[in-house]
């Protein structure tokens, strides 16, 4: 988890079945070991010549998991062409929308850039505009955006008012980035082999 974004995803997914695993879930660490083996050379790769600032990509699937309808989020921090931070997560609540879900998300990728623009203070780099976080959901932006309350957040109202609370005090931006484009992506769900090599490329990753 805090070595290999790329797997991320399934290193969590296969956690979820420690307890009672199956024949199933025995095949998929096995091909999750074989990856690895392919790939070892396969690095996270940073350049002064890209981005000096922090960019973040948060995404969340709806009801990923077919036992009990929970989501599983993900964000992605880059600076300079690479990850330095990034989390895929099962969700603890059932989100009742898509809306909802993806609000999670950006709740989560939120708290990880305030965290970072503490730190980037710390080392006398201080962070001197808002951060860029990405979401390819309009509804969760505009709602983070609208200083009005809708029926449909207020269950959500401590995450919704956090999150525009940051945004009004400009230490994060959220832009809409188009689904196909969003690198958060490979880290809410199981991607198909072309997907998953896109997956790879805008994460920076290369052999080393």
């Amino acid at each position: 988890m805090n070595t290999r974004v790329d797997s991320a995803f399934t290193v969590q997914w296969l956690s979820r079945q420690l307890k009672k695993p199956t024949l199933e879930h025995l095949k998929a660490a096995k091909s999750l070991f074989s990856y690895y083996n392919r790939t070892k050379m396969l690095s996270i790769c940073y350049s002064r010549n890209k981005n000096p600032y922090p960019i973040g990509f948060a995404d969340s699937d709806f009801a990923g998991d077919k036992k009990d309808s929970k989501s599983t989020y993900g964000y992605i921090i880059q600076l300079a062409g690479g990850p330095i931070s990034w989390k895929s997560k099962k969700s603890s609540t059932i989100a009742l929308s898509t809306l909802e879900a993806e609000y999670k998300a950006i709740t989560e990728g939120i708290r990880e850039i305030q965290w970072l623009t503490g730190l980037f203070s710390e080392i006398s780099r201080p962070l001197n505009s808002a951060t860029i976080l990405y979401s390819d959901n309009k509804g969760a932006i505009s709602t983070a955006k609208d200083p009005t309350l809708h029926s449909r957040t207020k269950h959500t109202l401590l995450h919704y008012n956090y999150t525009r609370e940051l945004v009004k005090k400009g230490v994060v931006k959220i832009d809409y980035l188009e689904g196909d484009q969003m690198v958060a992506d490979g880290l809410t769900k199981p991607l198909p082999i072309e997907k998953f090599n896109k997956f790879i490329k805008f994460l920076g990753l290369e052999i080393y």
